[in-house]
């Protein structure tokens, strides 16, 4: 019995009873399936909310977000003809809200099957800081370096990763194959005929000197032979000995040289070979080119260039050493450092970027790689 009929029972109206009895019946019915029908809207809100707070962005979408930031930084190298402080501070104030409209405090970032929390409020405060200072604050520069600098190093970390992954996906069998039979062409593994002796070599170039005669007839001498034979000797021996005294220093020198020879490079995370010149990387490079690999193509390029400004003693190669390392080496040497921006633009787009390469970006790669080498050599002279 419902608690409103059991209000009725005594009552002589039973039927109207009922009828309340009904009502309150269906009112309770109504407000369950209202009830319902919210929590079944809250769980969907829920599942909405939750998959859009889960989405990541790709790594190298994230990756060619750094590029941009970083070049709107390097923008702020430079300044323009005429330009005031307040308009110079205008333009930073602009290019720090597109890095941090490029780069959000908070975001997810996809990674080799995982999802992993990046947070670039860093970012955030070093502005508010540049902005804290007097327009006319030397420590404006030095901070905006100090930006410039870590947010690139993080650029060159992923970079890193990513080009030992691409050299290792590179590693084909059939270049095992190529390398393996490249290692049996060597001398040690080849079968030679056994060598003769310094005296057997010598005793036939003896021979030679003296073509074969006829026999001496019956009553002749030879004892004029054999003086010329023992003066011969004699003049022989002493030119050896002249020889191996005169040149043993060198080739003793020669010999320590070889071993002191400089080992194998490392650079942007490619091994190079002992004597493996920039000239050699340029020509594969060319190579690449032609076969269509422009990305891979600009990759060997700039390490080429690397090689040769390492060659000239203008930057210093080592393993750890990334892009933007080099670009600091050469800071304090403005000509030299605008040329190598272009070129290592170039290679972040096109290689960590993943930007399509197209025939003209290398022909573009190549002059300005000429052109980079020319001003070492103009900023050499003058030096």
């Amino acid at each position: 019995m419902t608690p409103l009929l059991f209000l009725f029972a005594n009552s002589s109206d039973a039927g109207r009873a009922q009828r309340v009895g009904q009502r309150w019946a269906r009112a309770h019915g109504r407000r369950a399936a209202n009830r319902v029908a919210r929590l079944w809207f809250a769980l969907a809100l829920f599942i909405l909310l939750a998959a859009g707070s889960t989405t990541a962005a790709p790594l190298a979408e994230y990756r060619s977000r750094i590029h941009q930031a970083l070049d709107k930084l390097y923008a702020l190298w430079e300044e323009e003809e005429a330009e005031t402080v307040t308009s110079y501070a205008a333009r930073a104030r602009f290019a720090f809200d597109e890095v941090k409209r490029l780069l959000p405090p908070e975001e997810t970032v996809e990674w080799e099957g995982g999802r992993v929390k990046v947070n670039n409020s860093w970012l955030e405060e070093e502005f508010r800081n540049y902005q804290a200072l007097p327009l006319d604050d030397s420590r404006r520069g030095d901070l905006l370096v100090r930006i410039t600098e870590r947010l690139g190093g993080i650029d060159n970390r992923l970079g890193e990763v990513e080009a030992q992954r691409a050299s290792a996906a590179a590693s084909t069998k059939e270049q095992e194959k190529a390398r393996l039979a490249a290692i049996l062409r060597r001398g040690e593994y080849t079968e030679k005929p056994p060598e003769k002796s310094l005296w057997e070599r010598f005793k036939e170039w003896l021979a030679s000197m003296f073509p074969s005669r006829n026999p001496l007839e019956p009553g002749q001498s030879s004892w004029l032979s054999f003086i010329a034979m023992l003066l011969i000797f004699g003049l022989a021996a002493g030119v050896l000995a002249y020889a191996v005294l005169k040149f043993l220093p060198f080739f003793k020198r020669k010999s320590e040289a070889g071993r002191q020879k400089r080992g194998a490079r490392i650079v942007l995370g490619e091994r190079l070979a002992p004597d493996q010149t920039a000239a050699d990387l340029l020509a594969e490079a060319e190579g690449l080119a032609r076969r269509g690999e422009l990305r891979a193509a600009i990759r060997k390029g700039y390490i080429a260039l690397l090689c040769e400004l390492g060659d000239r003693k203008v930057i210093t190669l080592a393993q750890h050493k990334t892009n933007h390392d080099y670009l600091r080496a050469v800071r304090e040497k403005r000509p030299l450092l605008n040329e190598m921006q272009k070129l290592t633009s170039s290679f972040e787009n096109h290689w960590y970027g993943f930007v399509p390469a197209t025939p003209e970006d290398w022909t573009a790669f190549r002059s300005n790689y000429q052109q980079t080498l020319k001003t070492a050599s103009l900023l050499r002279d003058e030096g």
